[in-house]
């Protein structure tokens, strides 16, 4: 009787473990962070993106801004929760045609719950809307959207993304962009890649400018100018478009020696081309900002190189695109 009651036990067990060891992981929250060592919660697991496509409405004279962006994304595992690298106030999320619960961890950290758990291998759409004052949000100890006298300036190093745009801002994860800003009319809104509309009236008053990246770039690379500008269109011989923009709070010295910098693009590009082979990406140019706009320069004009008051010259075209100098120019190679 002993004998076959310790048979039946086991037997029993055996079964329990044979079912337990066949059973499929349930779906679990992604990471968040991307595995980077100086920067751990950066970026986030669990999910890869392939398009940012960003619309914004912007008014100057409260720095209120108002947006909705959509994010193109592949489950790379079976995710019942993800999060998104954001600061500002959310409005609403949706993952799939489903409305997602959402809730704030830390300054920069948007967890997203969807309605169903989404599978390994699964792409889906993640719409995020939002508004918000971005000058007045402090994430790790700052802001990186600097208000500027006539507009704003989104740009810096390793972030910048978290005040204009939710996504995993990580530079492993490098995807393609679409940015539509609408601005109040006589306001320019520059961004990177091509221009697919420039100052078209939406509504009144108020104008659209939309902008294309066509090669993947990472998150930090993508900037926002808006502002008064004197801007400029060509394109090079091959037909690609070549942009280039300056403050118009820049005195005529200033001016002058920004232009003469930045439109020395195309013979510094040709001299690269003959070290490095042929430019990758299309677009070209530049934007420089009105003076003490940043405080910092980025690829651009440094102090004392000549250019007083043109603090920022930005790349258009992101990965790979030369930094700016007055007499020199170094490459930054695709990250």
């Amino acid at each position: 009787m002993l004998r076959r009651t310790v048979i039946t036990a086991a037997a029993v067990l055996a079964v329990v473990l044979g079912v337990q060891g066949g059973a499929e992981a349930a779906p679990a929250p992604g990471v968040p962070g991307a595995g980077d060592s100086y920067y751990p919660d950066y970026g986030n697991g669990g999910y890869d993106v392939g398009h940012y496509d960003i619309r914004l409405r912007y008014h100057p004279q409260t720095d209120r801004l108002t947006g909705t962006t959509t994010i193109l994304a592949t489950a790379t595992q079976d995710l019942s929760a993800f999060n998104l690298d954001f600061a500002l106030r959310t409005t609403s999320v949706r993952v799939g045609s489903r409305p997602a619960t959402f809730a704030r961890e830390g300054d920069h950290e948007l967890v997203v719950t969807p309605a169903r758990p989404l599978l390994a291998g699964q792409s889906t759409t993640i719409v995020v809307t939002y508004d918000d004052v971005p000058s007045s949000v402090v994430a790790a100890g700052y802001t990186a959207w600097n208000r500027t006298p006539d507009g704003a300036l989104a740009v810096g190093q390793p972030e910048s993304a978290w005040w204009w745009y939710p996504g995993n801002d990580h530079p492993t994860d490098k995807v393609t962009f679409d940015v539509s800003v609408l601005v109040p009319s006589g306001v320019e809104a520059i961004s990177n890649g091509s221009p697919t509309r420039w100052a078209q009236p939406e509504l009144r008053g108020w104008d659209r400018w939309s902008w294309r990246s066509a090669a993947p770039q990472a998150t930090y690379l993508a900037f926002l100018a808006i502002g008064d500008f004197d801007t400029y269109g060509d394109e090079t011989p091959d037909g690609q478009p070549v942009i280039t923009a300056y403050s118009t709070r820049l005195d005529d010295v200033s001016a002058a020696a920004a232009r003469s910098s930045i439109e020395r693009t195309r013979e510094i590009l040709d001299w690269q081309a003959g070290l490095f082979g042929p430019y990758p990406f299309g677009p070209r140019g530049g934007v420089v900002s009105g003076p003490r706009d940043l405080g910092f320069g980025l690829g651009a004009v440094p102090p004392g190189s000549g250019t007083p008051g043109a603090e920022c010259a930005i790349p258009l075209s992101s990965p790979g695109n030369p930094r700016r100098a007055t007499a020199s120019a170094r490459s930054c190679p695709p990250r």
